[in-house]
């Protein structure tokens, strides 16, 4: 099974729904689309660019170009990107990811790695899922401190290689020039940006509205993995598009429908089906029948 592909724009790059088609004919299954960057711009092209991907099929997120250079300012950087999230309409599980890669950061991993946990803080609170794109030379040189970060998918970057050269890469930019369109491609081992399997960084815990009986069949329009319990269960089989699950109940689970499907022997799996706020579904990864 090939790995899933997600392409990331910003103002450089067009906005057409000819453009995004084209992106998800070549393979794409996701995009990221630059939303802020400091406290004083906004992407152009951002509302353009999210509608016109979504309507390619493509799964859509954010992401941040950082500029801050104490805890105060990251924190304000954090707001500002959650802000103009929800003006776009994202909904709350969407990954609103943080690109820290400006020489204008801080040198000192330390500091730096402070204040990224700052900014990391203030999305996840906001019911953002989040994340961290920067380079393999931050990570190697300790300019960013992964250990005193939380648990991250982490997307990297690392071009003309044949291998991301850093162990646990949920997501690799390995080009800036995919398919010759000066586009940056990502492979998305993890499925984090793209739902080709659950986001492993939430905790699989039932929210209080435990399960509600219900039957039908879903059908997936994405790959998305089957697991023995909710969102981080160990993996049973990669459920295609097209297929067909039949399911006894759902749940709402770290920001996810969560379907549970009868197996052999009294045995469940479970699917994510879409992300969730609170109790309130947000986006759909295919279709209900009864």
């Amino acid at each position: 099974m090939a790995t899933a592909i997600v392409i990331d724009v910003s103002s450089w790059n067009p906005d057409t729904l000819a453009f995004f088609q084209d992106a998800a004919k070549n393979g794409a299954q996701g995009a990221i689309v630059k939303l802020t960057e400091n406290t004083n711009y906004k992407n152009p092209k951002a509302v353009n660019q999210l509608k016109n991907a979504k309507a390619a099929g493509l799964s859509v997120h954010g992401y941040h170009y950082a500029k801050y250079t104490t805890v105060e300012k990251a924190q304000a950087e954090a707001k500002y990107f959650v802000a103009q999230a929800q003006a776009l309409g994202l909904p709350k599980g969407t990954v609103l990811a943080d690109d820290v890669e400006d020489g204008v950061l801080s040198k000192d991993g330390k500091t730096l790695t402070t204040q990224t946990a700052a900014f990391l803080k203030v999305i996840t609170d906001a019911g953002y899922r989040t994340d961290v794109y920067t380079s393999l030379s931050w990570i190697t040189g300790n300019r960013l401190l992964l250990g005193s970060l939380p648990k991250l998918n982490l997307w990297l970057a690392r071009w003309q290689a044949s291998a991301p050269g850093y162990t646990g890469v949920g997501t690799w930019q390995w080009t800036s020039q995919w398919r010759g369109l000066a586009l940056d491609a990502s492979y998305d081992y993890s499925g984090y940006y793209t739902g080709a399997a659950a986001a492993t960084t939430t905790t699989a815990t039932a929210t209080s509205s435990g399960w509600t009986v219900q039957t039908g069949t879903f059908t997936p329009d994405r790959e998305i993995w089957l697991r023995e319990a909710p969102i981080t269960g160990a993996k049973i089989a990669l459920m295609k598009k097209g297929d067909k699950i039949k399911y006894d109940s759902y749940g709402y689970v770290s920001g996810y429908v969560v379907i549970r499907q009868p197996r052999a022997g009294g045995k469940f799996g479970y699917i994510a089906t879409g992300t969730a706020a609170g109790t309130k579904r947000t986006s759909y990864w295919g279709s209900f029948a009864k």
